[in-house]
C-alpha cells in the first residue's frame, strides 16, 4: 500500500511540475504578445 502511495506521489510531482512549467510558459507568451 505504501509503495503505491509513493508511486502516486512521485507521478503527482511530475504532473505538477509539468503543469507549472506550462503555466509559466503560457504566462510569458501572453506578456510578449
Amino acid at each position: 500500500m505504501s509503495h503505491l502511495t509513493a508511486e502516486y506521489l512521485y507521478e503527482g510531482k511530475i504532473v505538477l511540475s509539468f503543469c507549472l512549467d506550462l503555466f509559466q510558459k503560457g504566462h510569458q507568451s501572453d506578456d510578449f504578445e
